[in-house]
């Protein structure tokens, strides 16, 4: 019985077409802005030749003046690097200092600033809960989010106002497309991050200035 089986499906198949061939799917290479449709584009094979000029030994540059503290000195911290804290200091004048290059003073008030990716998220988090422990020599006032990217999404909204409920104050500085093109300048060009360089101006106040 199971011989007859073996002969029938043996002479059956005869009959049967081949199967169709499977076709391999294959990646489609997509534009790159940079590179465009090649994987890569060559550069200067000697290198050493090419950067002479720039491999000079410099010409000494002055010191840089000493900075100015006072009692409305404002420290800009950042949560992580790449925060844009250079960015905002330039905004907000010379009262504004970059807490990396300029450690702060006991009790000097302070400011977070923190982008709103994951090592934002994070580092701001660290700061919140260092704060909580009374690990922070500053007097932190409040914490700006910066946004990274034209549209955050809910969660990180969420978790933004989340950690950012952990200090006293909470802002955010919304994308500023136009910084992020070669040689651009920190001019503030929409309206929130108008209103918040304003805001935080008036931590810089020097108090023999008020009326």
């Amino acid at each position: 019985m199971s011989q007859d089986l073996e002969q029938t499906t043996s002479w059956g198949s005869r009959f049967l077409p081949p199967p169709e061939p499977v076709e391999e799917e294959t990646d489609v290479r997509e534009h790159d802005p940079i590179v465009g449709d090649r994987e890569f584009l060559p550069g200067v094979q000697d290198s050493s030749a090419a950067l002479a000029d720039q491999l000079r030994i410099p010409e000494t540059t002055p010191e840089p003046a000493p900075v100015k503290i006072s009692q409305s000195t404002l420290w800009l911290v950042a949560a992580c690097g790449g925060a844009g804290v250079s960015t905002l200091a330039a905004l907000l004048g010379e009262d504004a200092l970059d807490a990396t290059a300029h450690p702060p003073v006991w009790s000097g008030q302070a400011v977070v600033v923190a982008p709103t990716h994951p090592a934002g998220l994070a580092g701001a988090e660290r700061l919140a809960l260092a704060k909580a422990r009374g690990e922070l020599i500053y007097d932190v006032v409040g914490i700006v989010w910066v946004q990274d990217r034209p549209k955050i999404s809910d969660a990180t909204s969420r978790e933004c106002r989340r950690i950012g409920s952990m200090f006293p104050k909470l802002w955010s500085m919304p994308y500023e497309a136009a910084w992020r093109e070669p040689g651009a300048e920190p001019v503030p060009h929409r309206h929130n991050t108008k209103n918040l360089i304003r805001t935080l101006s008036k931590f810089t106040f020097r108090k023999e200035n008020k009326s």
